[in-house]
């Protein structure tokens, strides 16, 4: 995993120790900034999948955990990236 995931605003939200609810809201953004997009088979699919698995038991020490929050990471630069507007002051 790279520094830069590491640093990702949304791998921080999702490693913070307090506000356990934004670990939960970082999904709920994921559908809604998906539902803004035109239809992308692939991404949808990918995000779909990783939402309807959930957030992993929290353990921000844990390799896969982490793994997990840097894959949320690079699903929402993809959203974004394909987003006509982009959602970036929504993350933090």
């Amino acid at each position: 995993m790279s520094d830069y995931w590491t640093q990702h605003p949304i791998f921080t939200r999702l490693t913070a120790p307090t506000q356990p609810f934004a670990r939960h809201a970082v999904l709920h953004d994921m559908e809604v900034e998906l539902a803004r997009l035109d239809r992308r088979p692939g991404l949808a699919t990918r995000v779909n999948h990783f939402v309807e698995r959930g957030v992993p038991y929290f353990a921000p020490a844990d390799p896969r955990y982490r793994e997990w929050a840097a894959k949320a990471a690079a699903l929402w630069d993809e959203l974004l990236d394909r987003s006509p507007s982009a959602a970036k002051s929504a993350l933090v």
